[in-house]
């Protein structure tokens, strides 16, 4: 997978995983936020979206989460995207 290229396997390099990974940053993460899962995403697999999930719950966060179905990496759901920005930045839901 994508990681793996650059950073090597997590046996070989544990600390680098451990010091890269989003999950510890879910506690201290600011005002709202939103995750996608692309179906067909080729450089996230889905249980790393599930993991930081774990980590946003065990830290008391809320968020929404969006799934684009056969959208790879970068199939945003632009639909979604803007509801999300203009509920909080406009009308400052949640």
């Amino acid at each position: 997978m994508y990681t793996e290229r650059y950073m090597g396997l997590p046996a070989d390099n544990a600390a680098g995983y451990d010091a890269g990974s989003a999950i510890k940053l879910a506690e201290g993460l600011k005002g709202r936020v939103l995750l996608y899962l692309g179906t067909s995403d080729d450089n996230v697999h889905p249980s790393n979206t599930y993991q930081f999930i774990q980590g946003l719950d065990r830290a008391g966060r809320s968020y929404e989460f969006a799934v684009g179905v056969d959208q790879g990496h970068s199939g945003v759901r632009r639909d979604r995207e803007l509801e999300f920005f203009v509920d909080t930045l406009v009308f400052g839901k949640r």
